[in-house]
């Protein structure tokens, strides 16, 4: 609901927000829609500077918001002022909330009794135990009257300026936290899972697939962490610097493995070079980008990460598609697991560079397509698992047939062995009296038939030994 400024703003045709009963049970109003923004080049203002401009004829220089805030990454400040007031009927207790949790520095300006204006600080460089309120939202408490005032926000990150700024009644944010948290704590759950499941797999099949993805769910998981803020509250909660570190480096390696989770799970080998290729090489850019950003200099290449990335799913997109050909039940398991997050995560990359507003398809489709795609990645390593089991099996059923094979080849050569032997034998015993220069010849037979002997003996002996039947014991030999 807008009502109309009172005669002390009238020159500024700007309209200011009334927050009624109705709206605080109902949810949030957003706030970018009824804000003016000012641009502040290298944030050298300060408040007084603010109060400064606003009296000069010219005014302070703010401009409507046009309904949306995405600046993408700039070493700018931005300034919001807002003129807000609640209707007689409506709480005077609300709270002003801001998103994503990222944003590093957001002070609040509210002006007290005296007219003096108060700072309140948040933000993931601000400790948890310096903000406003301690949450993983960037959440300031605001009184509001029936009289309009002035407000002002400034925002500063070396992460992307984007914001989305909401006024909340306490039942109604109270609620939708329990909502988003109920949500992350899903997803948490579903992740750890679906991590459990590849580790297991990793140390009972030993096979580079399961390696790689027990390394790109613990990195995409940590990733989802903490840009929705739970790494602050939890981990490092007097150091908040470290978020960028966190941030930058989870991002970096994300990306890197998500190619290796796709390539060795596809298995396009050496047929589609053109797309296999600039996939590894981009990758192999995430893993510096990943050592640039533990040494904190993530802002630096934060948006050619970001093209980097957009490049990279693309690239995985079309080889999804390319391989429907070649390995159509691969392709489609990783095209139904991989595409809706390739969306959501594309109109995210969009969002940060500033092209779009935080709305649904820029923030809420990608909590929604994560959901979907965690229980589905689970299936997807099991039906690997699978697989290993049923080529294992078969591999068991070859070494079984040929070892039965052997087995029967070995005694049926016994009987007719014995039988040469035997012959062999008694022509010697015949013969050898009269004509001794045949011994020679028999001695050459004996050693073949005793070769043959032994090999029939070894072969029988490797089957035993196989099936655990003869228990070998070891000892130092001197040679």
């Amino acid at each position: 609901m807008l009502g109309m400024p009172l005669s002390s703003w009238a020159s500024s045709n700007t309209a200011y927000l009334v927050a009624t009963d109705t709206l605080a049970q109902s949810g949030a109003i957003p706030m970018i829609l009824h804000a003016e923004i000012l641009r502040d080049p290298e944030g050298m203002l300060d408040i007084h500077g603010i109060l400064a401009r606003e009296d000069t004829p010219a005014g302070a220089g703010f401009e409507p918001s046009g309904g949306r805030f995405a600046k993408g990454y700039t070493k700018d400040a931005y300034w919001l002022r807002l003129r807000v007031a609640r209707d007689e009927h409506a709480p005077a207790e609300w709270w002003l909330v801001a998103w994503p949790p990222f944003i590093n520095d957001l002070r609040l300006f509210v002006p007290d009794e005296a007219g003096e204006y108060q700072e309140f600080r948040a933000g993931d460089h601000i400790p948890v135990s310096q903000r406003t309120m301690a949450t993983r939202e960037t959440v300031f408490p605001l009184t509001l009257d029936t009289q309009p005032v002035t407000i002002y926000l400034r925002i500063a990150s070396n992460t992307s300026v984007v914001l989305d700024l909401s006024l909340w009644g306490h039942q109604a944010f109270v609620e939708s936290a329990i909502i988003s948290n109920t949500r992350h704590g899903l997803f948490l759950g579903l992740i750890l899972t679906t991590l459990v499941i590849s580790i297991l797999s990793a140390i009972w099949l030993r096979q580079r697939f399961f390696y790689i993805a027990t390394g790109y769910f613990f990195f995409y998981g940590a990733l989802n962490f903490s840009l929705n803020g739970y790494d602050q509250l939890w981990i490092y909660p007097s150091t908040p610097w470290l978020a960028d570190h966190a941030i930058g480096v989870l991002s970096t390696m994300t990306g890197a493995l998500l190619g290796h989770f796709i390539l060795s799970y596809l298995e396009p080998g050496k047929r589609y070079p053109l797309l296999t290729l600039p996939i590894k090489g981009i990758a192999i850019l995430c893993y510096a980008g990943a050592a640039i950003a533990l040494l904190g200099y993530y802002h630096l290449i934060a948006q050619a990460f970001h093209l980097l990335a957009i490049l990279l799913l693309l690239l995985c997109l079309a080889l999804m598609i390319a391989m429907l050909r070649t390995n159509r039940q691969r392709s489609i398991l990783m095209l139904v697991m991989f595409a809706p997050p390739i969306v959501a995560v594309f109109f995210q990359i969009l969002r940060n560079l500033g092209v779009f507003p935080i709305n649904f398809w820029t923030t809420h489709l990608w909590e929604l397509a994560v959901l979907f795609q965690i229980p589905f990645a689970a299936v997807v390593v099991l039906l690997r698992v699978r697989e290993q089991e049923l080529l294992h099996r078969a591999a068991q059923a070859r070494e079984e047939a040929q070892r039965g094979l052997l087995s029967m080849i070995a005694h049926e050569l016994r009987t007719p062995l014995t039988v040469i032997n035997t012959a062999v034998a008694n022509l010697e015993a015949r013969t050898l009296s009269n004509q001794p220069e045949l011994e020679p010849r028999y001695q050459r037979i004996h050693t073949a038939l005793a070769r043959l002997d032994t090999l029939v003996d070894n072969a029988l002996a490797e089957d035993l030994l196989r099936q655990g039947s003869i228990r070998v014991q070891r000892k130092p030999t001197r040679p």
